[in-house]
């Protein structure tokens, strides 16, 4: 605005400056002053910058007081209101406001536009003379919104090139859809086109475009209906003049919209003529990425991180991610079955287990298991695998232990001393019998009360001991090393004559069951019947 050139000596003076910072405001502003003497500075009634020392008035590059920071400017109407105060002397007064424009605001994503597209700020009408330019489609964000029942109808929803009268695309975006809606118009003083285009950021994709006047009239703002797509406070009108491909050819002109491949990129070249508008409103959403590469996009993806080249199923899961070790059967918590069609839930997830065995029912199969038996031994040590033997009894030395062994054989020897071992049938006397200390057996184990000598070797079978053995002294009489091999043996006697042998039999055994594990045990030796009978 207009200032005076000089000041009248003795006087204080008032100055406002009037500033429009537009639509996107004004950062950075900056004061250089020259004046004699003192100054104060408010910017929208904030004192800002004052000083009483004298000098010059003088002008660029030699402000008295330069670089001064004001601060920014919103966008819209500003005032900025300078105090001059004179005290003699010289006269004059210089002043140098600078700042950076800023671009109006737009929350469209990451955008870029031709020169013949501008961003502006939603505006207050885009009816027939509001936004008028011979050179420029204007273009602006409406609003985020969640779209409302029954979705929002579009003209064109596929990648291509659509003029009028040319077939389109329609479909509807469906409610519940988080979506943002941007807005082009072209509205010039004479006839003719202009042509330019939008591009958005990568994070974002064009899901639709409204091009024809019904469906732009049905997603304009309406009070009555929350969640539609035009800006609030922008006056959209509905009548006939709203032409976007719905028009001729106006000279070498036609209305065409182009959707790129890979829905970031609209491009228009548009005619209107009189009082016609071209509109067009562009509905983005969050882009579909499919990081793996898999064919899925990441929304729909149950199995992100798919290997490359690797076949999956509908939700983006390949048998690799599903069943890692290929038996068939669906790894814990996969959540699909891949291709191959993987089911239940592998108890052995890194090592194949078809038939899923688990013997102890821990949950851990038998292929993985290193202890099938629980019985804290593993499983390459443990003469039972299948049954628990924390001890590992193993009664007759053959690596199978007690509890699993189907034959426990005793070492026992007949009238210990005797190689050929006589036994007369009709004798009135006793038989004695030893059972054979080993590394490996304790003949303490054996519970002298299930002895049983018979030829048969069975349970409660043939002769019990002659003499009892539960009495302490009597045992310990009764254990002795006869083969002096340094282990102990159980010596017991069984009356001849209730053993049931008879002439001829080639062998007696003799039965037991130890104390601890009651597990059963046989032992038998040759013999020569004797005598008569």
């Amino acid at each position: 605005m207009e200032r005076p050139s000089g000041w009248t000596i003795y006087t204080e003076t008032a100055i406002i400056y009037q500033i429009d910072a537009g639509l996107g405001g004004i950062s950075n502003l900056t004061g250089n002053f020259g004046v004699d003497n003192g100054i104060y500075v408010w910017v929208n009634g904030v004192f800002k910058f004052g000083a009483l020392e004298p000098g010059t008035a003088d002008g660029a590059p030699n402000f008295e007081y330069d670089d001064i920071n004001l601060g920014s400017l919103p966008p819209g109407q500003n005032f900025i209101q300078i105090m001059r105060e004179d005290n003699g002397g010289g006269q004059g007064y210089h002043v140098q406001i600078t700042g950076t424009v800023l671009p109006p605001p737009n929350d469209c994503g990451t955008v870029s536009t031709s020169s013949g597209i501008e961003l502006i700020a939603a505006p207050p009408s885009v009816l027939n003379g509001a936004l008028a330019s011979n050179s420029k489609i204007r273009f602006f964000f409406e609003r985020d919104t969640s779209l409302p029942i029954g979705g929002v109808a579009v003209d064109i929803t596929a990648p291509g090139t659509y003029l009028p009268f040319t077939p389109l695309t329609p479909g509807i975006i469906p409610a519940g859809t988080d979506v943002k809606s941007c807005f082009l118009h072209l509205d010039r003083f004479t006839d003719g086109g202009v042509s330019g285009s939008v591009t958005f950021g990568p994070d974002l994709e064009v899901v639709g475009i409204i091009a024809r006047r019904t469906n732009l009239n049905a997603s304009d703002t309406v009070p009555t209906s929350p969640g539609v797509l035009g800006a609030p406070g922008t006056s959209y009108g509905t009548g006939s003049s709203r032409q976007t491909l719905e028009g001729g050819f106006i000279g070498t002109f036609t209305d065409t919209i182009t959707l790129s491949t890979d829905r970031r990129t609209v491009t228009v070249s548009w005619a209107v003529r009189g009082s016609l508008l071209d509109h067009a409103r562009i509905i983005l959403r969050a882009a579909e990425t499919d990081a793996d590469g898999d064919g899925i996009v990441d929304e729909d993806d149950l199995c992100p991180g798919t290997a490359s080249g690797d076949d999956v199923d509908a939700n983006g899961c390949s048998d690799a991610q599903v069943d890692g070790d290929g038996d068939g059967v669906s790894d814990p918590g996969a959540p699909s079955g891949g291709p191959s069609g993987s089911t239940g839930s592998d108890d052995c997830p890194v090592t194949p287990n078809a038939d899923q065995l688990d013997f102890d029912n821990d949950g851990s199969g038998d292929a993985c298991d290193p202890d099938d038996d629980n019985d804290g031994v593993d499983d390459g040590l443990d003469n039972c695998q299948f049954d628990a033997n924390t001890g590992q009894e193993d009664l007759d030395g053959d690596g199978v232990g007690d509890v699993c062994d189907n034959r426990n054989d005793l070492t026992i020897d007949i009238k210990p001393g005797s190689s050929k071992n006589p036994i007369n049938p009709g004798s009135k006397g006793n038989i004695p019998v030893a059972i054979l200390g080993r590394a490996y057996l304790d003949v303490t184990r054996i519970d002298v009360t299930t002895l049983a000598f018979s030829q048969y070797g069975g349970a409660n079978v043939g002769a019990s001991p002659a003499h009892d053995l539960t009495d302490p002294v009597t045992y310990a009489e009764h254990l002795q090393d006869v083969d002096g091999d340094g282990f102990t043996d159980l010596v017991s006697h069984y009356k001849t004559r209730d053993t049931g042998v008879t002439k001829g039999v080639p062998s007696m055994c003799l039965y037991a069951k130890t104390k601890d594990n009651a597990v059963e045990a046989r032992g038998c030796n040759l013999i020569k019947t004797v005598g008569k009978k």
